[in-house]
């Protein structure tokens, strides 16, 4: 890594143009031990990234998407991919990352064999797509990613500058503050945004960056500007490895090696200079000078797939191609010379490793970051809240309308002696339909919510989990956030509803049930989120929690479902628990007067077991969101093996 925190002071100088206030910003005595630790680590260690013989296979196509590859890298490399589509280069840069475990062969790191987890603690990806949260600022957005890769290291102080060097090296001072927004609101540029991407795994104070055709989607000139960015990084001691699609020629000027694939085979390693010389050599395609030089390239590389020359990949035919320096050939004489080389830096890595677990942010405090960044989220997704909130309110109001005419008589049952000879004609069933019609409106409101609160996250989840990241501290964080939520749309409908209907019930306790009965469909909402595609999932989840609703012990009664041997299918859905809750409530009041134990007995509701029923509607809530944890991990994990 070098002196890259170091030596970014030097280069805000070309990016002062157009700086706010923090012009003169210097770095302080406090700060400057933090950065020299996190330099020096790497710097005393060596940093040398080496892979030999890796290959995928992909089980679901029956064939390989990456044939066996070799190279190593040193610091201060600025290096392409480049290949036709299909070549198989964002899987060898996701092997390099630590994002997907290859078939056979191996990673080092300094001449030791590392595993997928190491390369996730030293190497950053950036992928293709911009994975940010819309919600946030700039400065937010980079900022909680520091407080989380770096925050063991670095107290908030000393973040907070950090994150100031890291905004003005990457020329975002002008837009640090406004929202990153998505396709339907941007308020920041495609390179801006691109920059903000890459500023996300800069503030990990990586040694390795690697990044999935950075480019992609920029015009001309904002391309240029991100490459030259890179450029000037690796020139400070980062590595940087990039997959790069066709650049234009400036571009292409600015690599220092390169990496040919074809067809999932490696096809040239060398010099960037050089390539252009080995193509050429080969017959394939002429090369003019007045050319693209990347065009040139890609065309040859077709030409060869197309011509079906694939004993070119063998080393026989490129090793001469391959000049000494940052990459070296991994086979014969020059591999047993490189590996002699590294062997002095071979006790680096225990170090680095290390360094990068005490940097990361404890569990707790994890958490905490992503229940802040979650309060923050919701508090400007305000046409989202506000139609929650408006969907709870009607949906109380509508049900409070149509029981406004039973002025709050909603149960009839049989007087206790001596009276039992005055009792008229028995309503059980009528609160066991206020349950069901209670539990119906929530679901409206709260299942496509839930869905929506938590699709936005899953990409970025993965993408944190991947880059140091707790999921579960995520999850957890991020389930907290979401209380204040339900509460205000649990408030709203409680308060239309017991003002219309005027229940016996306790409001407080009112309030309580419809709390935990939005956390039992948001909780569904987390699942659906996690196994449905994300234009799909708000009505699936509406659907899935209607019926979940319905099926709540009003018809069929759960007497009758107990006779059908079936009532252990109705009691794992939270419909139950709620409407029992609701009709103890609003019986109890009148235990002195009716039958009670009769009536429960009819519909098939148990008495006088309220914390019981609350317990287990928080119980089923959390255990749909262990169940969405689970799936959120196994389909990462998947997508990595």
């Amino acid at each position: 890594m070098g002196s890259v925190l170091g030596s970014w002071r030097d280069s805000i100088s070309a990016n002062r143009g157009c700086h706010d206030s923090r012009q003169d910003v210097s770095y302080t005595d406090s700060l400057r031990p933090h950065v020299l630790s996190l330099n020096n680590t790497a710097s005393d260690a060596g940093f040398n990234l080496s892979f030999e013989d890796i290959s995928v296979y992909k089980t679901s196509l029956k064939r390989h998407i990456l044939f066996p590859a070799s190279g190593t890298i040193h610091s201060g490399s600025f290096v392409g991919i480049m290949g036709p589509s299909g070549s198989g280069k964002t899987t060898l840069i996701k092997v390099l990352a630590g994002k997907v475990r290859p078939s056979s062969g191996a990673v080092y790191v300094n001449n030791q064999v590392s595993s997928h987890i190491v390369l996730r603690s030293l190497v950053a990806y950036v992928p293709q797509d911009d994975i940010i949260l819309p919600d946030l600022t700039v400065r937010e957005a980079i900022l909680y990613s520091a407080r989380i890769r770096i925050g063991g290291t670095f107290n908030d102080r000393n973040l907070q500058q950090y994150v100031d060097y890291l905004i003005a090296s990457m020329g975002l001072q002008s837009v640090e503050n406004h929202l990153i927004g998505d396709a339907t609101g941007r308020s920041i540029s495609g390179g801006e945004r691109k920059r903000v991407n890459i500023s996300l795994e800069l503030a990990a104070a990586p040694s390795t960056l690697v990044l999935d055709e950075p480019t992609s989607g920029l015009d001309a000139k904002a391309a240029l500007s991100v490459m030259t960015l890179l450029k000037r990084l690796s020139e400070q001691g980062l590595v940087v490895v990039c997959v790069i699609h066709q650049p234009r020629s400036e571009i292409f000027a600015l690599l220092d090696r390169l990496l040919l694939l074809s067809d999932g085979k490696q096809v040239f390693l060398g010099s960037a200079s050089a390539s252009l010389n080995f193509v050429t050599r080969l017959g394939v395609a002429p090369c003019y000078k007045s050319s693209n030089p990347a065009d040139t390239i890609i065309d040859a590389i077709s030409n060869i797939h197309q011509a079906g020359f694939s004993a070119l990949t063998d080393s026989d035919n490129y090793q001469d191609s391959i000049p000494t320096g940052s990459w070296v050939s991994k086979s014969g004489t020059e591999r047993n010379g490189d590996s002699e080389g590294r062997s002095s830096n071979s006790g680096g890595l225990p170090a680095l490793m290390q360094r990068a677990q005490q940097r990361r942010a404890s569990w707790h405090k994890q958490a905490y970051l992503a229940c802040l960044r979650g309060l923050v989220q919701q508090s400007r997704q305000v046409s989202s809240l506000a139609l929650e909130i408006t969907t709870g309110a009607i949906t109380g109001l509508l049900i409070g309308l149509s029981n406004f005419e039973y002025k709050g008589h909603l149960f009839q049952g049989v007087f206790l002696p001596p009276l039992r000879s005055l009792s008229s004609a028995t309503s059980y069933r009528l609160l066991a339909e206020q349950g069901m019609l209670c539990c119906l409106a929530i679901g409206c409101a709260a299942g496509p919510a839930g869905v929506i609160l938590f699709a936005e996250d899953r990409l970025v989840l993965n993408r944190e989990w991947q880059s140091g990241h707790s999921p579960s501290a995520f999850f957890l964080g991020k389930t907290i956030s979401s209380i204040p939520r339900m509460a205000v749309s649990a408030l709203h409908f409680a308060s239309f509803y017991m003002l219309l209907t005027t229940p016996m019930i306790d409001f407080g306790q009112l309030f309580i049930n419809c709390l935990l009965y939005f956390y039992c469909i948001y909780g569904l909402g987390c699942v659906v989120a996690a196994l449905v595609r994300r234009q799909d999932a708000p009505v699936m989840a509406m659907l899935i929690s209607l019926v979940f609703s319905a099926l709540s012990g009003c018809a069929p009664r759960l007497a009758t479902v107990n006779e059908w041997k079936l009532k252990w299918i109705w009691i794992i859905f939270p419909g139950v628990w709620f409407s029992e809750a609701n009709f103890n409530e609003n019986i109890s009041p009148l235990s002195s007067l009716y039958d009670t134990k009769t009536a429960a007995e009819t519909v098939g509701y148990t008495l006088n077991r309220t914390s019981t029923d609350l317990a287990m509607l928080l119980v089923i809530g959390t255990v749909y969101r262990i169940i969405s944890y689970i799936v959120l991990v196994f389909s990462s994990r998947k997508n990595q093996s």
